[in-house]
């Protein structure tokens, strides 16, 4: 009996700390995704029980890759950094997505206490998708809630380095005018629209799934072609990927 006994509180106990291990990434995290190597980030994560997920195509030259826990399970947790292609090490930006509100709220709490300030713009909402904006010095964090429906919710922390950002970005917009022969200044002006400022685009024509790969630049995209009766792609600077039709102030 005091075998059993032991043996129960033995898996009781791994149970509750395999939760707590699954649980431990923190601001400092997000932190060290921005600062390092891709091949440092992959030793990092699998040192806390997470494991390669998958990798996706974003923009130009800039690739995903995910490493998560528990998927379709409550505790579910991943952690994901974006990766300028053409120098592996230069990481765009780094983010954790949860399952768990109480994990996200602590998130939010460290970042606060870190001294983040919320930008004017606040709040931000798309339909299935709700955001907001906190900056300090050259980083910006991102907080994201995605409603999956039957009263599930998926909450995300990402950050930025503003200012690699923006070079990376402006990098792939000089290779891609240097590539385009054909460019036609006032072709290109025609199709520019006004949109609302700071409204997200999306990897695929997915509001509720889409990954968010990039912000609107000075509240204007120039569309490229309509997809469905919702969805257009568009550009904004160097960022391509799919609109939402209820974020254009113009008529699309």
């Amino acid at each position: 009996m005091a075998t059993l006994k032991a043996r129960f509180l033995f898996g009781l106990l791994f149970i509750l700390f395999s939760n707590c291990f699954a649980q431990r990434l923190k601001y400092d995290d997000l932190l060290y995704g921005i600062n390092h190597s891709l091949s440092e980030i992959e030793d990092y994560v699998l040192d806390k029980g997470l494991s390669f997920d998958r990798s996706d195509n974003l923009i130009e030259s800039i690739k995903s890759y995910s490493f998560s826990r528990d998927s379709n399970n409550p505790n579910y947790i991943a952690y994901s950094v974006d990766v300028f292609g053409t120098y592996v090490s230069y990481i765009v930006s780094c983010s954790i997505t949860t399952m768990r509100l109480e994990e996200y709220q602590q998130l939010r709490a460290l970042v606060k206490n870190a001294g983040y300030k919320r930008v004017d713009s606040g709040l931000e909402t798309a339909d299935s998708m709700l955001f907001s904006y906190y900056h300090k010095d050259d980083y910006e964090v991102c907080f994201s809630i995605y409603n999956l429906g039957d009263n599930q919710k998926m909450y995300s922390v990402s950050i930025s380095d503003v200012r690699r950002r923006n070079i990376i970005y402006a990098h792939i917009e000089d290779d891609r005018k240097a590539a385009d022969s054909t460019y036609d200044s006032v072709a290109y002006e025609t199709k520019m629209k006004n949109v609302y400022q700071n409204t997200s685009i999306l990897a695929t024509p997915d509001i509720v799934n889409g990954k968010v790969v990039g912000k609107v630049k000075d509240g204007r995209v120039r569309v490229l072609e309509k997809i469905n009766d919702k969805y257009y792609k568009v550009e904004s600077g160097a960022v391509t990927g799919y609109f939402f039709i209820t974020w254009f102030i113009d008529k699309p």
